[in-house]
């Protein structure tokens, strides 16, 4: 029997101009729908494909198949947006429910990281961010160097900023255009494909300022993907030692 949710899926890869073929009388475990440059893995009911957050996101063997969420199906639409199936389909994974206290990619096997090739893609990524946050912060630069080591299609998972470079320049510009604005980098680590930058910021003396660590993914040597997490800077700390 055909679900509606295999038509309506089907529906929306054929509209999209992604052909399918099916030549087999059972079900088979996964469809791989392509076009000229891309492939997505179509999940059978009622699975969902998500991204896995690691390689690239035009290949099917980037996504894997997982249980929906009937929590994510059945929530209200409270003005923003929600990890979807279509927003699966796109690269953004549901957080929740968690089923692993440890994601699958979250730590690199040693076979990888003690490899000639890992020591030398850190090498040169620690050249290039050193680059990206020269420009950034110290030369107060952002179009400068977003547009020499930020890819187009700069994936973003701030809340507040959409997906882009543009998108982010937006933000960034009037930031640094600010003689007020306060940054400074303070730490700077390199990993593979993946780099994380430590810093204080305050927009003029009368902001207390915020501690802010970003996260950023590589590839090809442009940086493609962004995370970070803001913490106000307090009064006072329980240790007295300071965010930074």
């Amino acid at each position: 029997m055909i679900r509606q949710r295999h038509i309506l899926a089907l529906a929306a890869t054929m509209a999209a101009g992604i052909p399918v073929q099916a030549a087999q009388a059972t079900a088979p475990d996964a469809i791989a729908a392509r076009t000229v440059d891309r492939t997505r893995p179509l999940c059978p009911h009622p699975q969902e494909t998500v991204f896995s957050g690691r390689d690239s996101i035009d290949q099917a063997t980037s996504f894997r198949c997982v249980a929906a969420s009937s929590a994510q199906a059945s929530a209200p639409y409270s003005g923003s947006k929600s990890m979807t199936s279509a927003q699966s389909a796109q690269g953004a994974a549901p957080l929740f429910p968690v089923t692993q206290p440890i994601a699958p990619d979250a730590i690199a096997p040693a076979a990888q990281t003690n490899s000639a090739d890992y020591a030398a893609t850190t090498a040169r990524n620690r050249a290039i961010m050193t680059n990206f946050v020269t420009l950034l912060y110290e030369r107060r630069q952002p179009r400068a160097a977003f547009e020499k080591y930020v890819h187009p299609d700069y994936r973003q998972h701030n809340p507040g900023i959409a997906d882009g470079r543009e998108n982010a320049l937006k933000w960034l510009e009037p930031v640094f255009s600010k003689a007020t604005t306060e940054i400074q980098v303070r730490r700077l680590l390199v990993d593979g494909d993946y780099a994380t930058v430590q810093i204080i910021g305050r927009m003029g003396p009368d902001d207390p300022g915020s501690a802010v660590i970003n996260i950023f993914h590589l590839k090809d040597g442009l940086i493609i993907e962004h995370w970070d997490v803001t913490q106000a800077m307090p009064k006072e700390t329980a240790s007295g030692r300071p965010l930074g």
